[in-house]
């Protein structure tokens, strides 16, 4: 990173005394917490807090005094006090672990994971954003740090994460080493500097909506707080049930422009819809810049509305068969492009070429009756031996043939019936 963060490790029940009442002294706290398994399941091994009126991050080594920096040390009583508001990304993994493990009930908490789903996401979006994807909507708002700075940032966290994530041959048992590594203090560190930053960015100028909107935040954030440590220990630990949005989203707060659509896809289309490894879904989300998810047999795409529109024509486009893409493509103007089959469906409906055919048909019949009257009368000649003929043709010719017509749902006066 360009420059390194101002840390205190705070690592006895004297030093944690200290830092507690630095902290009590500010208006909010922004709070978050390293381990192993967070959960109450797991084990807390580091909490770091910093306030806006200093640029120090206080790093308390859980691991090393455990209960004593909640009673002796007071974190327990700054973390319960209704004085102090403590920003969290995401309430629900961490105090679920310091509840069950410490008995701490956390009172005053703000999420700003509730607030950037509020100002930014669509109500039928029901995915959970991770504090990654939002801290580089946060950079890229905010303009706190260069783009070579972003860039710098992310290296340095994909450096930290190596030596914890599983999947990059790291261990989250690193974290109960001690000494800790420079470059995890650091890491521990990084994070938490941007909460602050973030609830000043997004609440709304409007000194009346920011504070409705405050109080939605906290209120909502007390409730999932509550809820997810009452939870079963089963249902707590089924870590496959926190990637869902638990609570709903206020009208008049959101800020994007965004717009969505809804589109069925049947189940024999689903694969050409995802794609190989979800490869096809993650090319129309590159390729337009919306976002796409699949619910069983429904595809949600949210976006601006030309990214909607556009990855909206990309899956239709990937349900159609060969030959209907080509009849979009390739057929000339004036050109016809007619089915092998199709299924006829009957129904009486009305339409003016119905009248006008009918009208046709009665006109050739009184000109048929004219001109029986008129041979019969002029030259005694009888032509009655043909007028079932004419009939015949009469009717065939107005009443029995088709015609191509477009017709709207005020038309048609009866359910269908399929032949």
């Amino acid at each position: 990173m360009a420059e390194s963060v101002e840390t205190l490790l705070v690592d006895t029940v004297e030093k944690c005394q200290v830092a507690v009442a630095q902290l009590f002294q500010e208006k909010e706290v922004a709070i978050d917490i390293e381990g192993v398994d967070l959960s109450r399941a797991g084990e807390v091994c580091l909490i770091q807090m910093c306030g806006n009126s200093s640029p120090k991050v206080y790093l308390f080594d859980i691991h090393v005094l455990r209960d004593s920096a909640f009673e002796e040390g007071g974190l327990k009583k700054l973390l319960e006090s209704e004085l102090v508001i403590k920003l969290f990304y995401d309430v629900r993994g961490d105090n679920d672990a310091l509840h069950h493990l410490y008995g701490v009930k956390v009172c005053g908490a703000y999420d700003i994971q509730v607030l950037c789903h509020v100002r930014f996401q669509n109500p039928n979006d029901r995915y959970l954003q991770g504090l990654k994807a939002v801290l580089a909507k946060f950079l890229q708002q905010s303009a706190t740090l260069s783009p070579r700075a972003i860039s710098a940032l992310d290296k340095f966290k994909e450096q930290g994460t190596s030596f914890f994530a599983p999947e990059l041959g790291g261990s989250y048992e690193v974290w109960k080493e001690r000494p800790l590594r420079l470059e995890l203090l650091q890491y521990a560190a990084v994070d938490v500097k941007f909460l602050l930053g973030m609830r000043e960015l997004w609440a709304p100028e409007d000194a009346d909506e920011s504070a409705a909107l405050d109080q939605f935040v906290q209120e909502t954030t007390a409730v999932r707080l509550k809820s997810f440590v009452d939870l079963p220990r089963a249902v707590a630990l089924d870590y496959s049930n926190k990637k869902f949005r638990d609570f709903e989203l206020p009208e008049g707060f959101n800020a994007t422009g965004d717009v969505f659509e809804k589109l069925f896809v049947p189940s024999d289309k689903k694969g050409r819809v995802i794609g190989k490894g979800g490869a096809a879904i993650k090319l129309i989300q590159s390729s337009t810049g919306a976002r796409v998810s699949m619910d069983a047999n429904h595809v949600l795409v949210v976006g601006q509305p030309s990214q909607v529109q556009a990855a909206v024509r990309q899956i239709e486009e990937a349900m159609l068969d060969t030959v209907l893409l080509a009849r979009d493509r390739f057929l000339k103007p004036g050109g016809a492009l007619y089915p092998s089959h199709a299924t006829l469906y009957l129904a009486p409906c009305s339409h003016g070429c119905f009248s006008q055919r009918w009208q046709q048909y009665v006109d050739e019949h009184w000109a048929w009756r004219t001109f029986l009257d008129e041979m019969h009368a002029e030259y005694r000649l009888d032509y009655g031996v043909l007028a079932d003929r004419h009939e015949s043709e009469a009717s065939e010719r107005h009443l029995q043939s088709w015609d191509w017509a477009t017709l709207n749902a005020t038309q048609v006066l009866g359910p269908a019936v399929r032949l």
